[in-house]
């Protein structure tokens, strides 16, 4: 879940607390005083004090301001690669509309023929054998795999989503050689800290997959038992491939289980 995500999500559902919604709304309509500012500058913004800011942020997931803001630019600076939907603006024009769609499914086929499908095989081959799936993922997606845990509750196995780093050291505790831990990590800076836990996972006896960006800072480790690669939009993996992957990858997952 992003940070915007969960600063909706907050102010949303704690409607009678006027206090925290005022400050994140007040937040939001000063997004680049975020970016630009201090936390005593955000205080003086939402007429309350840096105390009250650093609890809101608690409250939000974080440890702390710092957390927050880090969040808030990496949201800001990458907006469009998170809200990503259709490359140009919306038109009435059907011919237009047509194109643009076009343009869409013309990337995600470039995409998935640059894939080996034999790797693809192989990762539903791995879900078939595991008794439950650990996903990790950055964006925290979780939507996209629906399909696929659905056929894998039939199919007596579990799946669990792992987003919020305060819960991966527990999460990778849980690792052994019946299990499948799969991580999607884009190639940003925010979300280095999930390398540590690839090694941890590695360390482990459950099988690994990972799911990262083609051009990466990060040298990928070769002991993982499963790499696929995506290019992604300079430094986001697109949610559009991950989602027709998850499908294709449910698809493969239920012909196996029924064959048996």
């Amino acid at each position: 879940m992003h940070v915007f995500e969960r600063m909706f999500t907050y102010k949303n559902s704690n409607m009678s607390d006027q206090t925290y919604s005022a400050m994140i709304r007040t937040i939001l309509d000063n997004l680049a005083l975020v970016k630009e500012g201090t936390i005593y500058d955000i205080a003086d913004a939402c007429y309350t004090s840096p105390t009250s800011i650093s609890r809101l942020c608690k409250n939000l997931g974080y440890k702390g301001y710092s957390d927050f803001k880090a969040d808030v630019v990496e949201m800001c600076d990458h907006f469009s690669f998170y809200n990503f939907v259709l490359p140009k603006e919306p038109s009435n024009d059907t011919d237009q509309l047509k194109n643009d769609i076009s343009d869409i499914y013309e990337d995600v086929i470039r995409e998935f023929r640059n894939i080996d499908n034999g790797l693809l095989d192989k990762l539903a081959e791995e879900i078939d054998r595991c008794n439950s799936m650990f996903y990790f993922d950055y964006l925290c997606n979780f939507e996209q795999l629906y399909a696929l845990e659905m056929n894998m509750a039939m199919a007596n196995k579990s799946l669990y989503y792992w987003s919020d780093m305060k819960q991966y050291d527990h999460a990778v505790s849980l690792l052994d050689k019946e299990t499948l831990a799969v991580f999607l990590i884009p190639g940003i800076v925010q979300s280095s800290y999930m390398w540590t836990y690839v090694k941890k996972a590695i360390e482990s006896e459950a099988k690994v997959v990972l799911l990262v960006q083609t051009r990466m800072n990060q040298t990928i480790p070769k002991e993982a038992d499963l790499i696929i690669q995506f290019a992604g939009r300079e430094t986001q993996i697109d949610t559009i491939y991950t989602n027709i992957l998850w499908k294709m990858i449910a698809v493969l997952f239920r012909k196996r289980y029924l064959r048996k």
